[in-house]
């Protein structure tokens, strides 16, 4: 995995060629939060064009992520007694892709240890569904409630999981991470930044006025 703010320090080199004006327009910064939007563009797009491929093929949305998007992080479940409420925070922001209340970037939870207990993942409108469920004391179910914070029913306060998610994207966050293979497409962001850097003509001024370019005149000849 690579980390933004690295990524970002690369591609602004590579516009910059070592010569950075004092009125200079893009900083650092831009570059961060551009090249988070496109990574996130496109680990989107992908998910979109797999799991419309697998409703076609299948008829189920299902599409399987590969590991390299994803990092792997040992946690505690944690107990908040005040709202009985069964819970573990991640390190890093959990990605959600558009129209996903399943949260596909969350692969998977397993035991780490003993007691040994298999979790199930349910989405978002499963929740309304807890009081029809039987207590089962080797299954837990779990749901992403928001971008760190996994929800859990039946679980044990203590147990350590390892938890495999993809990392959102976040454009000021110098140690978000990015996945390699996608990372290395980063560098069409230099691209979208000398195109800006080239400058386009400026259709209206600050006062909204057109800003009609003044046609040069005919040079004068003398014979």
């Amino acid at each position: 995995m690579a980390k933004l703010g690295l990524t970002a320090q690369r591609v602004y080199d590579l516009y910059e060629q070592n010569y950075a004006p004092n009125d200079r327009f893009l900083d650092i910064d831009d570059f961060k939060f551009h090249i988070a939007a496109i990574y996130t563009t496109m680990l989107d797009a992908q998910f979109q064009t797999e799991r419309k491929a697998g409703k076609a093929e299948t008829g189920f949305a299902n599409v399987e992520i590969t590991a390299q998007w994803m990092i792997e992080e040992v946690l505690n479940i944690e107990c908040n007694e005040d709202e009985d409420k069964y819970f573990t925070k991640t390190s890093q922001p959990i990605l959600g892709f558009r129209f996903d209340a399943s949260a596909n970037s969350l692969q998977g939870i397993h035991s780490f240890g003993n007691p040994h207990i298999i979790y199930r993942k349910i989405s978002l409108q499963e929740r309304r569904f807890k009081q029809n469920l039987p207590v089962v004391g080797d299954r837990s179910f779990f749901y992403v409630n928001s971008e760190k914070e996994i929800i859990f029913w039946f679980a044990k306060a203590g147990s350590k999981i390892k938890v495999q998610y993809i990392p959102a994207a976040l454009g000021l966050d110098d140690d978000c991470l990015l996945a390699d293979s996608i990372s290395n497409e980063i560098i069409a962001t230099l691209e979208l930044m000398f195109k800006a850097k080239n400058g386009n003509f400026i259709q209206k001024l600050d006062d909204q006025n057109p800003n009609n370019a003044t046609p040069q005149a005919n040079p004068v000849t003398t014979k």
